[in-house]
């Protein structure tokens, strides 16, 4: 008999949703409130004895995995109220559905992948459906509003974020400069997955394998330093490139070219002539340099895509220097007293690299009679 309990009630309930999951509110004064969620695959049932919240929550987790929901079912749900905890005797009961909304549920296609030549940057792209369903956006409520790629470079054993791209549109991409995101000439993986308010979709798209681009070295080789052997030779040093992957670009360096440019003669600063090339050691001697010369030397790495992007810092050397040189002297009588002895002045090319500061002439008194005509003498007939 419930009669003593008639004016008891469940006098409302309502369902409030969020990305989380759905709370269920209810009022009325009965001693017991029993809640079931109609569900489609497991009947959760239970009951709250003088219960002061009167509400219950229930994850968007378990309405998908236990209860077998999409996000664009409605979930039914009811409040029996009753005096004694038993179910099957309800005073008094309320009904009532609700709508869940989650994260988007849409499944995409294999991007792809490609360089700009330009400058050789990564380019991931993939395709967008702009006018998806309730269901793939999670339930309407939240709609797509952009894409999370994720990156692997162990094989697709694990994956972290790579970039979040907003919008919407019907070709979607994301680019990166090689030895930023990625490194160079390394095996990776990348998948996509569309987002909304909720947080990243459910599903990835099928992974899209690729090796970036190698390089030519990034960066030069540093500290070139020559050694001047008794002015016979130069012997030159630098530091090896170092053996990271953002410095050879990917690849093993093969050697190195050490380059000279001379202030005179063919191999001048706008045209410099190599010396040695895919040298594999960080020394080379030099012994075919001209005396009296200023030269500058750099120095790049190898590797089997080519010379380093940079060089290394011009260095310039001075070759040993050496007196004047000109050409032996001619000497002719100027006169019966006087000697005349004649010379080449020196020019750019054998004067010592210096400028020729003073020239002496010299004037002789012969040790011998200058060769005068004999006066003649008279004869008588």
């Amino acid at each position: 008999m419930h009669s003593a309990l008639a004016a008891s009630s469940v006098s409302s309930l309502s369902a409030s949703a969020t990305c989380s999951g759905i709370t269920f509110t209810w009022s009325g004064n009965m001693d017991y409130f029993c809640y079931q969620i109609k569900s489609k695959a497991n009947v959760l049932s239970s009951c709250l004895q003088n219960s002061t919240s009167k509400s219950y929550f229930v994850s968007t987790n378990d309405l998908i995995s236990l209860y077998g929901y999409y996000p664009t079912q409605a979930i039914s749900w009811q409040v029996i109220g009753t005096d004694n905890g038993d179910q099957d005797n309800p005073v008094t009961s309320k009904t009532s559905s609700s709508l869940f909304y989650d994260v988007p549920w849409k499944n995409m296609s294999t991007p792809s992948q490609d360089y700009v030549s330009a400058n050789s940057s990564q380019k991931i792209a993939w395709t967008v459906d702009t006018s998806p369903n309730d269901l793939d956006e999670g339930g309407g409520t939240a709609p797509i509003d952009g894409y999370v790629l994720e990156l692997s470079s162990d094989g697709g054993t694990s994956y972290s974020n790579l970039a979040t791209v907003s919008g919407i549109s019907t070709n979607m991409w994301f680019r990166t400069i090689p030895g930023t995101t990625f490194a160079y000439n390394t095996a990776y993986k990348v998948r996509v997955t569309p987002k909304n308010s909720c947080g990243q979709g459910r599903w990835f798209s099928p992974v899209l394998s690729w090796t970036s681009v190698g390089l030519p070295p990034q960066i030069a080789p540093t500290g070139l330093t020559n050694t001047l052997n008794d002015g016979t030779s130069l012997s030159w040093t630098w530091n090896a490139i170092p053996d990271t992957n953002n410095a050879t670009g990917g690849f093993p360096i093969t050697g190195y070219k050490l380059q000279w440019a001379s202030l005179n003669g063919s191999c001048w600063s706008g045209s410099w002539c190599t010396v040695v090339d895919n040298l594999n050691a960080l020394t080379y001697t030099q012994t075919n340099q001209a005396d009296n010369e200023i030269y500058n030397f750099r120095v790049f790495g190898i590797n089997s895509k080519g010379d380093s992007t940079f060089y290394s810092d011009n260095v310039t050397v001075a070759t040993p220097m050496v007196p004047p040189y000109i050409a032996p002297p001619t000497l002719g009588w100027q006169n019966c007293s006087h000697v005349r002895i004649v010379w080449t002045e020196p020019n750019f090319y054998n004067r010592g690299r210096l400028p020729v500061t003073n020239q002496i002439s010299i004037s002789m008194s012969p040790t011998q009679p200058y060769p005068c005509l004999a006066t003649p003498s008279s004869t008588s007939r």
